[in-house]
C-alpha cells in the first residue's frame, strides 16, 4: 500500500459515447498521486478501442483489464481489490466524469476529518441541478434510503474482506449494500463533504431503469434482502427503517386511490410491498421483545 496514492478504478460497459470524457476528467485532476485501473466488462460497442487509444495519454500509471465475457458489475468491481496499491480507492462509472478538484477535495477531507469514507453530491449533467443532494451521516437515515454514492473515496485498509455482493450484480442497490457493509461490519467512519459534486449522467437504459428493475415492488424486494443482513446486529434500526417505508407507502396508496377510480397493477404492487414490510416488522418486533426478555432475566438473575 502506497501512502497518499489514490487508486482510481473505472468500470466500463458499452459507454463509447462517454468513456473518453470520463477518462480525460481523471487525467485532468489537480491531485497527482493517482494510479488508474480500467475494468471493461466485455463491451461490444467500440468502447475497448476508445479506452486503449485514450489511455495512451494517461499521465498516471495505468492498467487496462478487458473481461473475456460479461461478468456483471459486482464481479467486475471485485477484481480491483487484488490489483490496487493505493491508500485510498475511488470507483468511477464510465458514464460519469469528475470536476478537476474532485479527488483533491476528497483526500483533504479524508485526512482532516480522519474519515474512512468521504462522499458528496450528484449533479445531473444535463440539467446542472442536484440529482442527489446528500446529507451528513446518520445511520438510521442511511438504512431508510441511500445517500452515499459509489463514487466515494474509501480508505483501503478499512475494506478488509468486504466485497460487492455478486447476488446483487444484475439487480440493483449493490453499491448501497457495499457501503452499509463497510459502515456496519467494519466500522468505517463516513464523512459528507458538501463541496464535492460528481457529474452524474441519468441514463434511461441503465439496469436500474429497465423493465421490472424500475418497479416499486422490485426495489423493495432487493431492499428487504439487504436489510435482513443487518437484522441481528441492528434490530431496532431496521425496525425503524421499515416503519418509515410503511408510512410512506400508505400515503402513496391513499393519494393514488383518491385520484384514480380504478385499482391498477401499481396499487396492487404497493399493497403487496406493504404486506411484506409488515411481515418483516412483525419478525423484528418479536426479536426485540425476546431480546428485552432475555435482558430482564439476566438482570434479575445477577442483580
Amino acid at each position: 500500500m502506497k501512502k497518499d496514492l489514490v487508486s482510481v478504478v473505472v468500470t466500463s460497459y458499452n459507454h463509447k459515447e462517454y468513456i473518453k470524457e470520463c477518462l480525460n476528467s481523471i487525467f485532468s485532476q489537480n491531485y497527482k498521486k493517482i494510479e488508474l485501473l480500467i475494468l471493461d466488462d466485455h463491451s461490444t460497442d467500440g468502447s475497448i478501442e476508445i479506452i486503449q487509444s485514450v489511455a495512451k495519454e494517461s499521465p498516471f500509471p495505468t492498467e487496462i483489464v478487458i473481461n473475456e465475457k460479461n461478468l456483471g458489475v459486482s464481479i467486475n468491481r471485485n477484481q480491483a481489490f487484488s490489483k490496487i496499491e493505493g491508500e485510498f480507492l475511488l470507483f468511477v462509472d464510465s458514464d460519469n466524469y469528475l470536476p478537476s478538484c474532485y479527488i483533491k477535495k476528497m483526500v483533504e477531507t479524508m485526512q482532516k476529518k480522519k474519515a474512512d469514507i468521504v462522499y458528496g453530491n450528484l449533479v445531473n449533467i444535463e440539467t446542472k441541478e442536484f440529482f442527489l443532494k446528500s446529507k451528513y451521516f446518520d445511520l438510521q437515515k442511511l438504512l431508510e434510503s441511500n445517500y452515499i454514492d459509489n463514487c466515494s473515496l474509501i480508505r483501503v485498509k478499512k475494506i478488509g474482506n468486504i466485497r460487492y455482493d455478486i447476488s446483487l450484480s444484475r439487480k440493483k442497490l449493490e453499491d448501497y449494500d457495499f457501503m452499509l457493509n463497510l459502515i456496519i461490519n467494519n466500522q468505517c467512519v463516513p464523512v459528507y463533504d458538501p463541496q464535492v459534486n460528481l457529474n452524474y449522467r441519468v441514463l434511461a437504459n441503465s439496469i436500474s431503469r429497465i423493465g421490472d428493475h424500475q418497479t416499486t415492488k422490485y426495489y423493495y424486494e432487493v431492499y428487504l434482502s439487504i436489510l435482513q443482513k443487518y437484522l441481528n446486529e441492528l434490530p431496532l434500526y431496521t425496525f425503524t427503517a421499515l416503519k418509515s417505508h410503511i408510512f410512506l407507502l400508505e400515503s402513496r396508496l391513499d393519494e393514488f386511490i383518491r385520484h384514480h377510480n380504478d385499482v391498477t397493477k401499481y396499487v396492487l404492487d404497493l399493497e403487496d410491498v406493504k404486506l411484506r414490510l409488515l411481515e418483516n416488522i412483525d419478525k423484528i418486533e418479536n426479536k426485540l421483545i425476546d431480546e428485552r426478555k432475555l435482558k430482564e432475566e439476566y438482570q434479575e438473575k445477577y442483580k
